[in-house]
């Protein structure tokens, strides 16, 4: 067999706030310094990067999709041909995933292919701009998430122009429903679920999430349900605030082999970073990732009592979906289990990242 080297070094980045547009390398060079430092994530960390949706994660940890893997794996597939004999479990899960087909379409970010005889290049990018029509309120007072204090954002006093922007599409109690947030930039949602994250694959909590929404939708023209898909004034949403900037190595990945006809390649490494920032202006993040080669349904909604006010606190565990409208696939979905991510209370916005 013959052997060939491959690079693919891929960049994905979704920015926020009020901004100018940029085009994706534009915008990667005027954010790249607004994540705090970059951090690798390590075998005891309480954060872990799965490359599709389908993947099984730790339970308890932090789960973190980004389709920019996925999106280097399928342009190396279009400059090398079908992969076979696919020693690493994860890239079979990511050959078998249509998880992440249509997140992003290709004229939605650029790539840059470079081929040598021994060494092939790819690079892809994407920038977009994502903020709330308004911004929300900071929290003043101690926010704590499963019991640990965290700064966060929301409306915790009824405001006419906030909770026009919120929306929400399901709710069975204050432990277990589902909040849209509208954005600026058309053609892009943002979903937050609480009470959704028991499972530990990403594919499974997205499609009870759809579930629920589907039964909200079902049940909210219902008289004696109306109560529960409008913000009253009595009613308050707060939401932590996330920030973070990793990096990770795939070690399912690296050091693994497959064939292309008679050419043999080995992934000598596979890493991803992502970047985010969440808070009362929107979501901020940013991915990459590089490969080296050589050569659940919802059946009943039980109707709960009528409350006197409702509190939609994102103070347990809970996932956060970014997508393109009427797309199912997202393009960045990440699921919250504790503090590890989020802004803590005596920390700087800057130093956010534990």
């Amino acid at each position: 067999m013959s052997k060939s080297q491959l690079i693919i070094p891929v960049l994905l980045a979704i920015f926020s706030f009020k901004c100018t547009p940029n085009t994706p390398d534009q915008a990667v060079d005027v954010y790249a310094n607004g994540f705090p430092p970059i951090k690798m994530l390590e075998p005891s960390s309480q954060t872990q990067f799965v490359p599709v949706l389908e993947a099984q994660a730790e339970k308890g940890k932090n789960i973190i999709y980004a389709v920019s893997l996925a999106l280097a794996w399928e342009e190396l597939k279009n400059q090398i041909g079908k992969p076979e004999n696919l020693e690493s479990d994860e890239l079979k899960l990511m050959e078998q995933s249509g998880s992440y087909k249509g997140a992003l379409e290709v004229g939605e970010y650029v790539k840059d292919i470079k081929v040598t005889e021994q060494k092939i290049s790819v690079r892809t990018a994407f920038g977009k701009s994502l903020s709330f029509r308004y911004p929300m309120d900071s929290i003043t007072y101690s926010f704590a998430f499963n019991g640990e204090s965290v700064r966060a954002f929301g409306m915790p006093y009824y405001s006419e122009t906030i909770a026009s922007e919120i929306g929400i599409l399901y709710y069975k109690s204050d432990d277990e429903f589902i909040i849209s947030i509208s954005l600026e930039q058309e053609g892009n949602e943002m979903i937050l679920a609480k009470g959704f994250s028991q499972d530990t694959r990403l594919s499974t909590t997205l499609e009870n999430i759809y579930a629920a929404i589907e039964a909200g939708r079902k049940s909210d023209t219902a008289a004696t349900a109306a109560w529960k898909y409008a913000l009253n004034e009595s009613d308050e949403v707060v939401i932590p605030i996330v920030s973070f900037n990793l990096g990770n190595n795939f070690s399912g990945i690296e050091n693994t082999h497959f064939s292309v006809g008679d050419e043999e390649h080995k992934i000598v490494k596979a890493y991803q970073r992502t970047a985010l920032v969440l808070n009362q202006f929107g979501a901020k993040i940013e991915s990459e990732a590089e490969m080296v080669d050589s050569a659940a349904a919802i059946v009943d909604m039980p109707e709960a009592p009528k409350p006197t006010v409702k509190h939609l606190l994102f103070d347990k565990p809970f996932v956060m979906i970014l997508k393109k409208d009427k797309v199912r696939n997202p393009y960045f979905m990440m699921k919250v289990e504790n503090t590890a991510l989020m802004a803590k209370v005596s920390a700087s916005p800057d130093n956010d990242n534990k």
